[in-house]
């Protein structure tokens, strides 16, 4: 019998995740990339959290990827001087100390590679492969490519943002008579737009210290790297609000038109825009689309990682949630198996949906907290501003660790491997843990509770 086989389009991190798990667990797969390099240099830095680290590490490439990495043991932030406003000190030293792992900064070329290099059988990666269609039947889906016809029992589409495959899925869903069943893309809205550099990194930065710039309608976010690199993303609230077919494109010459009228933004003493995208080795400008889908599978399809769920990148989680999501659908397609030996399309549209309703509200959860953090660190309003400069120094050390423990004790474990290298104190949390919510209404409640009387004696001193 032919084995159970899963096509995979997409050499992304989530893509390439989900084929080490598979190869892994023994499930016959193959990756499906239209660009002819595996890690093509698309993209920019990589924030590897401990949530994605304890899976990477137990796919046995998170030790190669930490040499890669640049660990962050301090946070910085400057005001619309440049004077420093926020520090949070020893957040690595904290993580590791309790998840077992520090956070830690990379290019995304590089764990894209690092997970191609450790997979056993790499004939299974086929490049310059593009998806031209795909067709349903009750036993089995076929795709089309340029470069052949490919086929097995699902597809995993983990080809971005811009997904083929959920393309497909719509129209699948249509040509059954269901027009309303997918949305698509128009489910995804976009309020920024971010410029994603690599650079050489000024003189003066302080080891193992990543900062943030805060500005009226923009932030930065800068990490340094290995070999006297910087990482940074310019994030720039648009004009207004779009979604779907009206989400901008940009071109090479709007990235320069946007770096030369914000040239002179000193991020922190010694860091000005103008000069990294200068010395910039890659920039680029693209729209920070945001949400996530309210349904990521039709019949033997099934949507991973940015396809499904789009997160701002100012909390680094998006490619470690990807993997998360990717060791979930692995756990229950295994658990499956052990049941079913050709599992129906009723037994895989309940495991779809299973990782839907468990996935989905943890990303979401994540994707509205990322949001409400890029309206504050961009100063979006009077109130925003208020408390991103004036109240976040004053929350307690001890607050702020509790809520990154929680944020980042939402991934799991894959089930059938062993246990990291690596633990903590705090024990890793439930698959069904929903990641802690971050709303204005809790805001409000925090200053009000806590805050004002802090504040006032502060401008009471001063």
């Amino acid at each position: 019998m032919v084995p159970f086989r899963v096509i995979i389009v997409g050499g992304s991190v989530a893509g390439l995740a989900l084929a080490n798990m598979l190869e892994q667990y023994g499930i016959d797969f193959v990756v499906l990339e239209k660009h002819e390099s595996i890690a093509p240099h698309i993209g920019a830095g990589f924030a590897m959290l401990p949530h994605g680290a304890r899976i990477l590490d137990q796919l046995g490439c998170y030790n190669a990827l930490e040499k890669l990495s640049t660990p962050i043991d301090t946070m910085a932030g400057y005001d619309e001087n440049a004077e420093r406003c926020t520090k949070i000190s020893n957040i690595g030293v904290f993580l590791e100390k309790s998840l077992g792992y520090k956070m830690g900064f990379l290019e995304r070329q590089q764990v894209v590679q690092g997970l191609f290099d450790n997979l056993r059988d790499k004939s299974k990666i086929h490049n310059s492969c593009c998806v031209s269609k795909i067709h349903l039947t009750d036993e089995q889906v076929t795709v089309e490519t340029d470069s052949g016809v490919f086929e097995g029992d699902l597809v995993a589409g983990a080809d971005g943002v811009h997904s083929y495959v959920r393309r497909e899925m719509a129209r699948l869903a249509s040509a059954d008579g269901d027009e309303s069943f997918f949305h698509g893309q128009k489910e995804f809205e976009c309020c920024y737009s971010a410029m994603f550099g690599t650079s050489v990194a000024p003189e003066g930065l302080i080891e193992n210290q990543a900062f943030k710039g805060f500005k009226s309608d923009r932030s930065f976010l800068c990490s340094p790297g290995k070999g006297g690199l910087l990482y940074w993303i310019a994030m720039f609230k648009n004009g207004e609000k779009t979604s779907g077919d009206g989400i901008p494109r940009y071109t090479r010459d709007d990235c320069d038109r946007l770096a030369a009228n914000f040239a002179d933004d000193i991020i922190k003493p010694g860091v000005r825009l103008g000069d990294m995208y200068r010395d910039a080795r890659k920039a680029t400008l693209v729209p920070l689309e945001q949400g996530v889908l309210s349904t990521c599978f039709y019949k033997r399809i099934v949507l991973v990682g940015d396809s499904w769920h789009k997160i701002n990148p100012i909390t680094g989680q998006g490619g470690n949630t990807a993997i998360a999501g990717a060791a979930y659908l692995t756990d229950g397609l295994m658990d499956l198996l052990d049941r079913e030996e050709r599992p129906t399309q009723a037994s895989i549209e309940k495991l779809f949906s299973d990782y839907q309703q468990h996935r989905g509200p943890i990303s979401r959860t994540l994707s509205e907290n990322a949001h409400i953090m890029q309206r504050m660190e961009a100063l979006e309003t009077p109130i925003l501003k208020f408390f991103q400069l004036n109240v976040i120094k004053f929350l307690p050390l001890k607050f702020i660790r509790r809520k990154l423990l929680t944020t980042f004790n939402t991934g799991l474990l894959l089930k059938r491997l062993p246990p990291p290298s690596r633990s903590g104190t705090v024990h890793v949390g439930p698959q069904t843990q929903k990641a802690p919510s971050i709303t204005l209404s809790f805001l409000v409640k925090l200053w009000i509770i806590f805050l004002i009387p802090m504040t006032v004696v502060y401008y009471s001193l001063a």
